[in-house]
């Protein structure tokens, strides 16, 4: 019995690109004589359209969806809430980067919630140094992290952010099986008192 290997499609290549042709066969050509009808503009302008919703979330949809708008005027509306927001959102992350505290999080959540605020401000063309990232990761921290963050400052070079998660990562699993034992200890030694 043989099998058939299953059809491929485009999401099955990720290095396959799409052919526009196959979805827009109008090749503009100034020197072409006749253009395009009214109708066939229209019908193509409805699939760049329809690409470019096919991108964005709901609540974005629904603030650039208008009636009667071309796929240039609605790409004019995305870059316009996009870019004019730019100085502003940089000023937003940057104040949250530099005051981020752990508050309840684990280390994992809140190395990631620093991570993506720093991403999130190169993606705005704000590099956030690599000593600052530490720096912003350790100063966030609780109390409870004093020890290790004052091994951390001390470090010549200053270690890396990755390498300071792990680091946390590694202390903060210390102390949560410190407090199960703990909790052990405490648990048998009152059974012992109790009998």
């Amino acid at each position: 019995m043989t099998s058939t290997p299953p059809s491929s499609t485009i999401a099955d290549k990720p290095t396959t690109t799409i052919n526009i042709k196959n979805a827009i066969p109008l090749v503009l050509d100034l020197d072409q004589k006749s253009l395009a009808p009214f109708d066939e503009w229209i019908r193509l302008d409805s699939i760049v359209k329809s690409w470019i919703y096919s991108t964005l979330s709901q609540s974005l949809l629904h603030m650039i969806l208008k009636k009667k708008n071309t796929a240039s005027g609605v790409w004019n509306d995305l870059e316009k809430l996009f870019r004019d927001n730019k100085d502003s959102k940089s000023i937003q992350l940057d104040n949250e980067i530099r005051n981020i505290t752990i508050g309840d999080s684990s280390i994992t959540d809140y190395c990631t919630h620093i991570k993506s605020l720093a991403d999130l401000l190169e993606n705005l063309d704000i590099l956030v140094p690599k000593k600052n990232l530490v720096a912003y990761t350790i100063n966030g921290l609780s109390p409870k992290f004093h020890y290790i963050t004052t091994t951390i400052r001390h470090r010549s070079p200053l270690t890396t952010f990755m390498k300071t998660c792990s680091m946390l990562l590694v202390k903060e699993q210390h102390m949560l099986q410190d407090q199960q034992n703990h909790v052990s200890f405490c648990r048998s030694d009152n059974a012992f008192f109790t009998n």
